[in-house]
């Protein structure tokens, strides 16, 4: 994971008892949380992409 974010307090907002890792509101949570970092570290690094590109390419 390159992104860092604080996975326990995630687990602590999510979870439906205490202990709780492993149920669907915590997983999905946590997968959500981590692709959409993940996505915008990307994008904001990435300044063309290949949407950007080809789009520029359709209004020359």
């Amino acid at each position: 994971m390159s992104a860092s974010f604080d996975k326990q307090a995630i687990i602590k907002e999510y979870a439906l008892s205490e202990g709780d890792t492993g149920s669907p509101e915590v997983q999905v949570a946590l997968l959500t949380y981590f692709l959409l970092t993940e996505l915008t570290t990307s994008l904001s690094t990435s300044r063309l992409t290949r949407a950007t590109t080809t789009a520029e390419e359709d209004f020359s």
